[in-house]
């Protein structure tokens, strides 16, 4: 029963914001939808693969800088063949100090699907720095998130410092390459790095 439960919670987490993107014109503002492809590294061990991580997410910024933002986040695991699926939701602002600085800060809720262990409800609270460099370039210098389950007991305390570059192609593409620093409960648990597109719209 709690399996199912979650597992409908993170379907419905990352598939309704997604529809909410596709369904009928936007309400003002800007969207964003992005494809990405990431590896987990073991920290102490930069050859061996922790995982292989693929996802998709929509982000919706208002006019007034309210930002809608979803993810679905699919880890197919080295060794042992298992996978997990992180899928989350948020509600954020972000804040123009000038048109060059901005912070952004989100808190999501989500939900951990998993082949070897229980499934679990979550949330994450994630801010950025970010620093236009030029018209093309934007520099989120700092990214963080603090993420933990709801209940303790799942041992999913996962803060995380990153580095992200994104590059505009064109109007309506960007690519992007991110750095991410993760720990778990206290313990350096990997280095992530990949790269996204993302489509403007």
């Amino acid at each position: 029963m709690s399996h199912l439960f979650y597992r409908c919670i993170a379907l419905g987490v990352g598939v309704l914001p997604l529809g909410y993107a596709a369904s009928g014109p936007a309400y003002g503002g800007s969207n964003v939808l992005g494809v990405s492809i990431a590896t987990q590294r073991e920290p102490g061990d930069f050859d061996k693969n922790v995982s292989t991580v693929t996802g998709i997410g929509y982000t919706h910024t208002f006019d007034n800088n309210v930002v809608l933002d979803s993810s679905i986040h699919y880890f197919d695991l080295s060794g042992d063949g298992g996978w997990r699926l992180n899928s989350q939701a948020g509600l954020g602002y972000r804040y123009e100090f000038s048109d060059i600085f901005s912070i952004v800060g989100i808190g999501s809720i989500g939900s951990r699907a998993q082949s070897n262990d229980v499934d679990f409800p979550y949330y994450s609270i994630h801010g950025s720095v970010d620093w236009k460099l030029t018209d093309v370039a934007t520099w989120s210098v700092v990214t963080f998130r603090y993420r933990n389950a709801f209940n303790a007991d799942y041992d999913f305390e996962t803060p995380a410092l990153g580095s992200t570059l994104n590059f505009r192609l064109s109007t309506s593409s960007s690519i992007s390459f991110n750095y991410l620093h993760e720990w778990e409960n206290g313990k350096v648990a990997d280095n992530l790095i990949g790269m996204g597109y993302q489509y403007h719209f």
